[in-house]
C-alpha cells in the first residue's frame, strides 16, 4: 500500500497514520528527556529511529540544540519575570496592587468620558493585568521578541498578586 492511499474506512492514509505515530513517539521521547529519564544523546537516538522508520533523514546536533533550548529559555524567561516583578518594577512603578488599581481608575475615567463604559461599570486591577498580557500577546504575534514573553510572564505574576486564584 502506498503512503497516499487511504488505509482504512476513515480515510486516513498510511502516510498520515505514520506521521501521527511518529509525533506520538517523539512527544513521548521528549517527555522522557524533560523528566530526566533519558539523556540528550538517547533522545536524539530515539528521534532518529522514529524518523528512519518513516523514511525521514536523521536530525543533526543543531536540531537537537534547537529542540532543547526553548525549555531552558522558557524557564529563564519566568525567572527573569520573577526578578523584575519582585524588585526592579516595584522600585520603578510601585507594588502591582497599587499601580494596577491606579491604572484601573484612570482607564475607567477615560472610557467613561468617551461613553465607552457605563457609569455602573469599572475596570479593575485584574482587568489591567489581563489587558496588559493581551497587549504583549498582540505585540509578540506581530513582532516576536523575548522581552514580550518575559513581560507576559510578569503580567501573569502580577495577576496572581492582584487577584489570587481561588482554592489557595
Amino acid at each position: 500500500m502506498d503512503r497516499d492511499t487511504p488505509a482504512c474506512p476513515t480515510g486516513i492514509t498510511a502516510g498520515q497514520a505514520l506521521g501521527r505515530m511518529e509525533l506520538e513517539r517523539a512527544e513521548a521521547a521528549g517527555m522522557l528527556l524533560r523528566c530526566g529519564i533519558i539523556s540528550d544523546e538517547e533522545h536524539a537516538t530515539r528521534i532518529n529511529e522514529i524518523r528512519a522508520s518513516v523514511g525521514l533523514p536523521p536530525v543533526d546536533d543543531a536540531w537537537c540544540a534547537l529542540i532543547h533550548d526553548p525549555w531552558k529559555t522558557a524557564h529563564e524567561s519566568v525567572d527573569e519575570a520573577l526578578q523584575i516583578t519582585q524588585t526592579d518594577r516595584n522600585k520603578q512603578n510601585g507594588d502591582p496592587e497599587d499601580n494596577f488599581a491606579y491604572i484601573a481608575l484612570t482607564w475607567t475615567a477615560l472610557l467613561r468620558a468617551r461613553g465607552l463604559l457605563a457609569a455602573d461599570q469599572e475596570i479593575t486591577a485584574p482587568d489591567v493585568a489581563r489587558m496588559m498580557a493581551g497587549l504583549k500577546l498582540c505585540r509578540d504575534s506581530n513582532a516576536p521578541h523575548r522581552d514580550n514573553r518575559v513581560d507576559l510572564h510578569g503580567y501573569g505574576l502580577c495577576l496572581e498578586r492582584v487577584e489570587p486564584a481561588e482554592g489557595k
